[in-house]
């Protein structure tokens, strides 16, 4: 009975019972392998399935039709899809041979689904397990670019504002979050390029101009991280404010009509 057939996976029980993949039979499988009164077939059905107070519909059996042609018309045949544990019960009550034999054998299919069961779960807890360990690599990682990218302002005397927007926008690389809705409210500001064109001087003139008057101040502007023109280091430069502007400006039509003078 437990040998398996050959030309077949299964073994002859399974064969009899018609056990799918997932250790379930059919009462009208189970009922024929006990050998019982087929004339008996509905009432023992009523007793032992619908009307048994420990059996729960949906999850110790499932009720469908057999898709058998009925000569006689009427209503189509009813069956029931069994769980092993509830045909192993079912098996036991017979108190016959054939019901010890089913009741062995829906045992071992218990165990193996309980087996199963165990072993997916510790896949599923190792799953998670790397997942996490996984994540925790990846926010150290995160982490440890923020501080570095944080670190590189340290010694730069950026504004308090500009070190706001820098911090977010370290946020914003290293753990990809959108911070534009957090970056603070700031005025317009330059730097030494566009107020030279603005002012038809060169951007080195500007420069000279705002350290001879000490012109890098809160009050004209904000010290700002950008972009080498000769590489990709960010740099620390001065970045004007309208006010600012208007000072360089100042200064250079000052100096100017000193010269022609």
């Amino acid at each position: 009975m437990n040998e398996v057939v050959k030309g077949s996976k299964k073994t002859p029980i399974e064969i009899m019972l018609q056990v799918d993949s997932e250790g379930k039979t059919t009462a009208k499988a189970l009922y024929e392998f006990l050998e019982l009164d087929k004339s008996q077939y509905a009432r023992w059905c009523k007793t032992n399935i619908l009307k048994n107070s420990f059996a729960e519909e949906n999850v110790d059996y499932k009720v469908f039709d057999i898709d058998v042609e009925n000569p006689q018309g009427g209503r189509p045949t009813t069956d029931y899809k069994l769980t092993a544990s509830f045909a192993k019960k079912l098996a036991m009550s017979s108190q016959t041979e054939r019901g010890e034999q089913a009741r062995e054998y829906f045992l071992k299919v218990e165990q193996r689904l309980k087996q199963t069961v165990s072993q997916k779960r510790i896949v599923d807890d190792e799953t998670k397990a790397k997942l996490m360990r996984a994540h925790a690599m990846e926010l150290n990682a995160q982490t440890r670019a923020f501080n570095s990218l944080m670190k590189s302002i340290d010694k730069k005397h950026l504004s308090p504002i500009a070190v706001e927007v820098f911090g977010l926008k370290a946020l914003e690389s290293a753990f990809g979050v959108n911070v534009n809705r957090y970056l603070p409210e700031t005025e317009k500001t330059y730097n030494a390029t566009e107020v030279g064109k603005m002012l038809g001087i060169t951007a080195n003139r500007v420069g000279r101009i705002a350290n001879t008057h000490k012109l890098k101040t809160a009050e004209y502007g904000v010290f700002k991280l950008d972009k080498s023109t000769s590489s990709n280091k960010e740099m620390e430069n001065f970045f004007y404010n309208q006010k600012g502007i208007e000072r360089i400006r100042q200064i250079y039509e000052e100096t100017k009509e000193k010269a022609v003078k």
